[in-house]
């Protein structure tokens, strides 16, 4: 009896460790961020450690060039020149733009973001479609649509990192 037993249980803790382990196609997973706990210190961005970069949306001959750092602040009159500043948190950037009154441009393609009004108004065309939206209000930019913002005042955004859509 005491042999059967063991040999149920070795079966069994065999079979656990079997359906514990990954699927051998399975790929490794990211090696996740350290863990905060009451005793770490609190991540933190003081504002003199952003990155500032003046980005600049220069057309020519009907295409748009986009011009970032110190030569943004020599764009012609017309360009549309927002200042960026990027806020890198526990892995994950915060950017906050700033859009002159009347000045409009289109977000670049790529990732998808979640973007918050903080100060201002904007008028946003996402895609089909069009929406005024002020402090407080919110969307999701879809990377690989036309997405265009309008500074209806000065605008304050929040721009982060959002997952892709599929």
């Amino acid at each position: 009896m005491k042999l059967a037993s063991l040999s149920l249980g070795l079966i069994i803790a065999a079979t656990s460790a079997a359906l514990a382990q990954p699927p051998a196609a399975a790929p490794a997973a990211p090696p996740a961020p350290p863990a905060l706990t009451a005793d770490s210190k609190a991540p933190v961005v003081k504002g003199k450690e952003l990155t500032k970069n003046p980005v600049a949306f220069i057309t020519e001959n009907g295409a748009t060039k986009v011009v970032r750092g110190p030569d943004a602040l020599k764009a012609p009159k017309d360009a549309t020149v927002i200042q960026t500043e990027l806020f890198p948190l526990a892995g994950v950037n915060y950017t906050r733009i700033t859009i002159p009154k009347g000045k409009s441009f289109n977000a670049p393609k790529g990732g998808d973001s979640m973007v918050y009004v903080l100060k201002g108004k904007v008028k946003v065309k996402l895609g089909t479609v069009t929406a005024d939206l002020g402090e407080g209000d919110a969307w999701r930019k879809l990377g690989p649509q036309d997405n265009t913002y309008t500074a209806v005042s000065e605008v304050v955004i929040l721009e982060t990192s959002a997952p892709a859509t599929k």
